[in-house]
This record gives C-alpha cells, sequence and structure tokens, in this order.
C-alpha cells in the first residue's frame, strides 16, 4: 500500500459505524449499499491487513439480508436484485479468497441463490444491465456458468450501434 493507500483506507476505516457497517458519514445510520461501497474499496487493498474491519462488514451484510435472500438500500425500500447480486458477489469473493466459511455465511449464500434464481440473461434490457451482469459475476463466483453465453449475448444486444447502452454516448 502507498502512503497515499493507506491514507485513504485510515479514513474509510474511521467511518465504519460499531456495526460494522457505513452510512454517508460516521454520523450516519449504516445501510447496505454504503457498506458495499466500502467493501469494494477494500478489494483494492492488501485485504489481509483489514481482515477485521471487512469481517465485521460482511457480518453487518448478513445480519442484514432479508428472510427471501435478498438485501436493501435501507428499510424504506424493496428489496433490489442488483443490490443483492453485488453484496453476495463481493462478500462472497472475500470469503472465498480468504477460505472463510460458517453456516451462517453459507446460508447467507444459499438464500441469495434462491432469490436470485429468477434473474433470467435473456429478459435483459437497457434498463437492467447492472442487475444481470452483477447477478452472472455472483453466479460465476459459486460455480454456476450456465448463463454465460445469454448474459454476452444480452449485452450485445442491448448495445446501441453508436456503442452506447443509452440513448446518449455520453450516458
Amino acid at each position: 500500500i502507498t502512503g497515499e493507500d493507506n491514507s485513504y483506507v485510515k479514513t474509510l476505516i474511521a467511518m465504519q459505524n460499531n456495526d460494522g457497517g457505513f452510512g454517508v458519514t460516521k454520523r450516519y445510520t449504516s445501510e447496505i449499499f454504503d457498506t458495499v461501497l466500502a467493501l469494494e474499496a477494500f478489494e483494492s487493498f492488501d485485504s489481509k491487513a483489514y481482515e477485521s474491519e471487512i469481517q465485521k462488514m460482511i457480518m453487518y451484510l448478513i445480519y442484514n439480508q432479508e428472510e427471501d435472500g435478498s438485501w436493501k438500500v435501507n428499510h424504506y425500500n424493496g428489496s433490489e436484485i442488483a443490490l443483492t447480486a453485488r453484496v453476495a458477489y463481493y462478500s462472497n469473493k472475500y470469503l472465498t479468497e480468504h477460505n472463510l466459511t460458517s453456516a451462517e455465511t453459507e446460508d447467507a449464500f444459499s438464500k441469495s441463490d434462491v432469490f436470485l434464481s429468477s434473474v433470467n440473461s435473456s429478459d435483459m434490457n437497457k434498463e437492467k444491465i447492472e442487475t444481470t451482469l452483477y447477478t452472472q459475476l455472483y453466479k460465476n463466483s459459486r460455480g454456476d456458468y450456465t448463463h454465460v453465453y445469454d448474459t454476452v449475448k444480452a449485452v450485445a444486444e442491448a448495445q446501441n450501434s453508436n456503442g452506447s447502452y443509452y440513448d446518449s454516448i455520453y450516458d
């Protein structure tokens, strides 16, 4: 880690709440989306050095998983497929890379598997690109490669002739 990275990580760790999650700032209630963004940020650093903080994040995420296996941005929103796939992917990636597992984490991922089984790559459109790609990443990380071809095909079909997935090449 460079000196600049180290400063960034220290600032990020200082923002972690006692429950293991992250809010917009230290004073804000932890939220799933903010916590998964922090988890993604830690992916670019030497995660061994921050194992305790990362494990607290993952436990916060698992503790706040919905009964149906999904995650919500916060308690005011409904379950979100893209967020669920994103949380499951980054949590599973860390735990797999560090050979960490428990009955609790496996139960959480099993519930996510069921929730995400409803995502069909062939139904993807421009509004569902993020959902489809995160879901496919998560499924691949769990050893399920059955829909890779469908995902690649759907992404190609959703792309406009100008190379963008939106009406403007600037979006």
